[in-house]
């Protein structure tokens, strides 16, 4: 038991005998609190053919060696994967910040929607996002990127696209000399200087302190926090 606790690994049950269905459902049970430790370990085991099956069914991992060590080593390798893939899937679904401006002269439609030639300034620019200008006042959506008349699902730093926005008329809320922003919900925003603050550049905390401190023209002065 020393080496489990060692380990982090928080035992439910602990048995004797083959690995049976019952042992499975246990692993259900933890999963609802526990996902990463909902697993059967067995020592030295069998496995009965009903925990084959419920273990396919209710999708829950058996582990089971003949040395304690590498029966450890294997289940600590699968836990830590799939935080890792849990952490980067979080990451992907946060709105990612970004910068840009209207090209003088590059106003190829003013309204619904609105077409106009940009340059990205920072970060990055992707689409079904909302945009608040250097007030942060919303001031449209970002519906589409092109590049080379082809659509694209981003644009970076220093990158010239034509874009599409929607709920904006160009000359009116949104100005041609405006410095606009992609809207990163608050939420968002906590997540980003907390949990994942180093996973961000330089460039890209740079970005957030400056887009911190235009919605807080419009909110709170404690927004982001």
């Amino acid at each position: 038991m020393t080496l489990f606790k060692e380990n982090e690994v928080k035992i439910r049950t602990a048995r004797v005998g083959p690995i049976s269905k019952r042992d499975i459902m246990e692993a259900v049970a933890v999963r609802e609190d526990d996902p990463y430790n909902a697993v059967v370990l067995g020592f030295n085991v069998a496995i009965l053919k009903d925990a084959e099956e419920a273990s396919n069914n209710q999708s829950i991992r058996i582990f089971t060696n003949d040395v304690i060590y590498r029966l450890m080593e294997e289940f600590k390798e699968y836990r830590d994967k799939r935080k890792e893939e849990d952490v980067l899937k979080e990451f992907k679904d946060l709105v990612p910040p970004g910068k840009f401006q209207i090209i003088p002269d590059y106003v190829f439609r003013k309204s619904e929607p609105a077409v106009a030639g940009v340059k990205v300034l920072a970060g990055k620019l992707t689409p079904k996002t909302r945009l608040v200008n250097q007030e942060g006042q919303f001031v449209g959506r970002l519906h589409q990127i092109q590049e080379n008349n082809q659509t694209i699902k981003e644009a970076t730093k220093d990158m010239e696209v034509a874009v599409s926005m929607r709920n904006t008329t160009i000359g009116r809320n949104l100005k041609v000399e405006d410095t606009i922003y992609i809207y990163v919900p608050e939420s968002h925003v906590r997540t980003y200087n907390g949990r994942f603050r180093d996973e961000l550049s330089e460039e890209q905390i740079a970005l957030m302190r400056e887009y911190i401190k235009v919605m807080r023209k419009k909110n709170s002065p404690y927004w982001g926090l």
